[in-house]
């Protein structure tokens, strides 16, 4: 792995960390997904209105939640074009315990898109991060409302059962407890609900995604086992099917997601689908100064918002 791509990874989320990158003002913004084992489920977000036909519904990777950096550099590019943004939770990524969610859970994103928020808007843009972009495209494979013109993915698997493959090698070992250390405190919250099926205490002894995924998300969603939910959650092998404009932007360097485990499922037709590999960069995050050709304004978030206006 290029030392260059560990650089671009975790400079900018220490620096976020302290110093959060400003965003458009924002409310508080939260609706229910109607669930077959919990009824309704809340999920929470941040709205920042606009005057405008246009609104970008942005979403956050494994382990991540609304207030995340690269969702509020996401929301400062949008309100830059004049666009309102929804900084879109998954369920319980606020902490709530209310659930847990999965890569191919796309009810989420759907209840978001039915909102008083984003119905009135005549056109609304996806920008998804890492597993946040996965959902995106695996919701375009199943079919999006009109109004739904674009989506970009930045740093995303499009194959689960190989992403947690590779992050769970023994040379990425740092940023799996990472996002593991994320995701069994999500887990405590809710055990405290009493909605947890995987005693808590096997919980804290997960050491990789792929034993996460198979005592929480197999059980709770009623997956075989987690080869069926790698299998059935993934986009791979239904890219064609995408009838939206969609752009996967991806670095060499990422040491999360490597090219060698997005490359192969991008093979054949893959419709209104295509990938702009960069040179440079880490995983979700790029340097400041990048330029793609789809805006004026450097940065990963002008360039996705560029590429979508011109949709």
């Amino acid at each position: 792995m290029s030392m260059k791509g560990h650089f671009w990874t975790i400079a900018p989320t220490l620096r976020g960390l302290l110093r959060p990158p400003a965003c458009p003002p924002s409310v508080d913004w939260s609706t229910n997904v109607a669930d077959p084992k919990w009824g309704e489920v809340p999920i929470a977000g941040k709205f920042s209105d606009a005057d405008s036909d246009t609104a970008v519904l942005i979403l956050h990777g494994l382990g991540g939640n609304a207030d995340g950096i690269y969702m509020r550099q996401a929301a400062a590019a949008a309100g830059a074009k004049g666009w309102a943004s929804l900084r879109m939770g998954m369920r319980g990524s606020d902490g709530s315990g209310v659930d847990l969610y999965h890569g191919g859970l796309t009810a989420d994103l759907r209840a978001a898109l039915d909102s008083e928020e984003l119905k009135r808007f005549e056109t609304v843009y996806l920008v998804g991060h890492s597993l946040g972009g996965h959902m995106a495209l695996k919701a375009a494979s199943e079919g999006l409302p009109e109004q739904v013109k674009g989506i970009v993915a930045i740093g995303s698997p499009l194959d689960l059962g190989r992403g947690s493959k590779v992050l769970d090698e023994p040379q990425r070992k740092v940023y799996r407890e990472y996002v593991l250390r994320e995701l069994r405190e999500s887990y405590e919250d809710i055990a405290a609900k009493k909605r947890h099926i995987t005693p808590v205490e096997r919980i804290r002894l997960v050491r990789s995604i792929r034993e996460y995924d198979a005592l929480t998300v197999v059980p709770r969603f009623g997956f075989d086992d987690v080869e069926d939910y790698y299998r059935n959650a993934s986009v791979a092998g239904q890219l064609s099917r995408i009838e939206v404009p969609s752009l996967l932007i991806a670095s060499n360097f990422d040491p999360m997601i490597p090219r060698a485990v997005v490359e192969p499922v991008i093979k054949g037709d893959t419709g209104n689908f295509e990938v702009h590999w960069v040179n440079d960069g880490g995983h979700v995050y790029f340097p400041p100064y990048l330029k793609l050709g789809y805006s004026d304004q450097p940065g990963v978030a002008a360039q996705a918002m560029g590429w979508l206006s011109n949709r």
